[in-house]
């Protein structure tokens, strides 16, 4: 971002703000921008967290309705019952957990750096770690295994 401002005579600030800052104001405006950006950094990390005790959750009711079906004694229907319960109790709530992280930050693509939110399509085809998805940079082109940022 540093030479691209050098080249357009801006500073980085108002490059992420979208607009010219007066040197009167230029101070203040910093101090606003500085906590925006730890203000979205906080909220992405909570819905991280949220997404991952929903899916936790989630995984352990979903679980244990398919393991009563399986054990306990019942009619059929009832087994079935539970058993798609259970399943949609996984999914739904994998499902809530997936969007709540996605939206969360952005991935910097490994390439060219440059950041981006995926379409949900690709956040959900992509092969990941905790922390990183393979995802097609749309700036560059290039498929790689974009690392997860809480910032924009």
């Amino acid at each position: 971002m540093l030479p691209l401002c050098e080249n357009i005579g801006i500073s980085v600030n108002e490059l992420l703000i979208g607009e010219h800052i007066e040197e009167k104001d230029y101070k203040k405006r910093t101090e606003e921008i500085i906590m925006d950006l730890i203000k979205e950094k906080q909220e992405n990390k909570k819905k991280v967290i949220l997404a991952v005790i929903t899916c936790v959750i989630t995984l352990i009711g979903g679980t244990t309705l398919i393991l009563v079906s399986g054990y306990l004694p019942m009619q059929n229907y009832l087994r079935i019952i539970l058993t798609v319960i259970g399943l949609i109790v996984i999914f739904g709530g994998i499902g809530v957990a997936a969007a709540l992280e996605w939206n969360a930050g952005t991935y910097e693509c490994p390439n060219c750096h440059a950041r981006f939110i995926p379409t949900f399509g690709e956040y959900l085809k992509g092969a990941h770690t905790l922390t990183t998805r393979v995802l097609t940079c749309p700036h560059c082109g290039k498929k790689s295994w974009c690392k997860k940022r809480l910032t924009h």
